[in-house]
This record gives structure tokens, C-alpha cells and sequence, in this order.
């Protein structure tokens, strides 16, 4: 039942270009989330809070050897993801988003 799209602003995988950007967006089904919700409502209520990881990884070519990059939403200071405190925070909501701009 997941669903994704993604947009690339750019040309992928060639280094040396660069690219503007890109965005992803992915669906995932409420029942795959059981093992994750640990005991919370599913959905989300409006209000509820969850600690999400957001990031990415890539191995970059540095002369002979390969060393690997990350990049994350919320910074931890440190280069470990495994810290769900650092994880950024989202607040579900029941409020209708038309309309809204940022």
C-alpha cells in the first residue's frame, strides 16, 4: 500500500553537475505503522506528537577512498542517528491545510 513520487531537479548520480534539488513524497498505509506506534492511536489524533528521523546518507569520492555524508532535518552534533530525542518532532493535525501558504 505505499506510495511515493519523486522529482529531480537536476541530473542523478553525476557529481559533477549540480542540481537544484529534489523532492520526494511517500504515503504510507496506517496499518504498516502498528510496529511503530508503540501502543499510540492509529491515525494520529490532532495534537498527537511523534519523533521522526529525517535524513539521507551518500557515499562521496574523496581522491582513493570513499568517505560517507549525512544530512538530517534536525541536527544532533554528532554523527549518529540513532538518537530518537534529537528525531524532529511532528504534530498531526485535524485542521484543513487549503489555503495555507508558507
Amino acid at each position: 500500500g505505499i506510495r511515493s513520487a519523486v522529482h529531480v531537479d537536476g541530473l542523478l548520480n553525476d557529481p559533477t553537475l549540480r542540481s537544484n534539488g529534489w523532492t520526494v513524497e511517500i504515503a504510507l498505509p496506517w496499518s504498516g505503522m502498528k510496529h511503530l506506534a508503540n501502543s499510540r492511536q492509529l491515525p494520529p489524533a490532532g495534537g498527537d506528537v511523534w519523533k521522526l528521523f529525517f535524513g539521507r546518507f551518500q557515499n562521496i569520492a574523496i581522491g582513493e577512498r570513499t568517505v560517507q555524508a549525512a544530512w538530517c532535518w534536525s541536527p544532533h552534533g554528532v554523527y549518529d542517528t540513532h538518537m530518537p530525542d534529537k528525531f524532529t518532532s511532528v504534530i498531526f493535525s485535524t485542521r484543513d491545510v487549503a489555503g495555507i501558504t508558507t
